[in-house]
């Protein structure tokens, strides 16, 4: 169920104010992909982050029935320099995040669905009331709502660079699904279930007979972010690596990743990246 996989973005200042801002799906064990606005925008918006002195907590947070809160702390988030895409990086917040066997993650196709294809996307589209009560000994008790919703469309078109020059300036495709506030960075899913783009921007439609126009992030742009962990252990590495060695070592799934072409920049820490045409 795609409620397994996708996680609702809660962040705390220093003073402990709490807010709720977008979706999160999972992908590979402790590895969390967004839209890079949704943490950017709480940076800026609601942290008035100006300098590198700017302190909040990051949590990815299931609600299951009950309620039981399944937490991740995110521990560290990587923006993709191409495209409207961050990758977190998470460890087990809690007992019930901790006691899981396994994570459920879904497998990534980098590609962009065709025109006409039929696609499912995902986001908390209402972040509701979010409270907050801190225990005698320093622990966040937290409440939060919000509406899960599936949205069905299918693609207008796809731009493989860009669609413009200003607002959608990485490879993107438009489709006629309903996209509200808060589903930002949820998972926009094809017919075989993979995750094949990330929520990015919607304009409502001006009236009733026309329809939504809604845009969705093309995955391979985010192979390219540069990482510096050691994935089998969790713990900082000095060296810099790109998304696209976890495909390598098997440690993430990811359809059509023989079409994505790396090329280290400088310093070894900025990567290139290309996606090359569909061979027949």
């Amino acid at each position: 169920m795609i409620s397994s996989v996708v996680s609702q973005i809660v962040a705390f200042g220093d003073n402990n104010e709490i807010y709720t801002s977008g979706t999160a799906t999972c992908v590979a064990k402790n590895i969390h992909i967004t839209a890079a606005h949704v943490l950017t925008d709480l940076l800026e918006d609601q942290f008035g982050f100006t300098d590198n002195q700017t302190h909040f907590d990051l949590w990815l947070v299931q609600v299951k029935p009950g309620p039981e809160y399944i937490i991740w702390q995110a521990l560290n988030f990587w923006v993709c320099p191409y495209s409207d895409i961050a990758i977190i990086h998470t460890k087990a917040m809690n007992e019930e995040a901790a006691s899981l066997n396994s994570v459920p993650s879904l497998r990534m196709n980098l590609a962009p669905p065709a025109v006409g294809e039929k696609i499912v996307g995902f986001g908390f589209h209402s972040s509701g009331t979010s409270k907050i009560n801190i225990g005698e000994d320093g622990t966040r008790n937290i409440e939060i709502e919000g509406i899960g919703s599936a949205t069905i469309g299918h693609v207008q078109e796809v731009h493989q660079i860009k669609r413009d020059s200003v607002r959608l300036t990485f490879p993107c495709y438009q489709v006629n699904a309903r996209f509200d506030g808060g589903m930002s960075g949820g998972p926009v899913l094809n017919d075989n279930g993979e995750l094949c783009g990330v929520i990015c921007s919607s304009l409502p439609p001006f009236s009733d007979d026309e329809e939504h126009v809604s845009y969705v992030a093309t995955l391979w742009p985010s192979m390219s972010v540069s990482m510096n962990i050691d994935p089998s252990t969790g713990n900082r590495k000095e060296d810099y690596y790109p998304l696209f060695n976890l495909v390598d070592k098997g440690l993430l799934s990811a359809t059509s990743s023989e079409r994505v072409i790396i090329t280290a920049g400088e310093g070894n820490i900025r990567y290139g990246i290309q996606f090359t045409k569909q061979t027949t």
